[in-house]
């Protein structure tokens, strides 16, 4: 009968450390990007992009990007442009989402939307 004891200890350590209070709340925050950009918006708000919108548009709707880059663009194609991609990260994924808008540069210098898409 030594085993009964031992059994009880562990029992009681197993239930008594380490559990929950069920009637803890657990929240999560929601996900967005450095600047405050939530994930579930910038989901929604990307079905509204149209090809050709200007910059300033995309801004308003998405504010600053997380990170930019330019080059050279469609350069395996007759008409290589030059272009900008407006990064948006959405952390704490595996692997994290991420928002590419490619903008065209246009002849007056304007950047408008040239395409987008999501990753993952």
């Amino acid at each position: 009968m030594k085993i009964l004891p031992s059994i009880l200890v562990t029992t009681f350590f197993l239930l008594g450390s380490g559990c929950q209070n069920p009637h803890e709340k657990f929240t999560i925050e929601p996900r967005q990007n450095s600047y405050g950009l939530l994930l579930k918006d910038a989901h929604t708000l990307s079905v509204l992009l149209s090809v050709g919108d200007p910059a300033t548009n995309v801004f308003k709707l998405f504010g600053l990007p997380d990170k930019t880059k330019g080059g050279i663009y469609g350069a395996s194609t007759s008409h290589a442009w030059v272009g900008k991609e407006w990064i948006y990260v959405f952390p704490r994924g595996e692997p994290e989402d991420v928002l590419t808008i490619l903008f065209q540069t246009e002849t007056n210098g304007e950047l408008t939307v040239n395409s987008w898409n999501w990753v993952p």
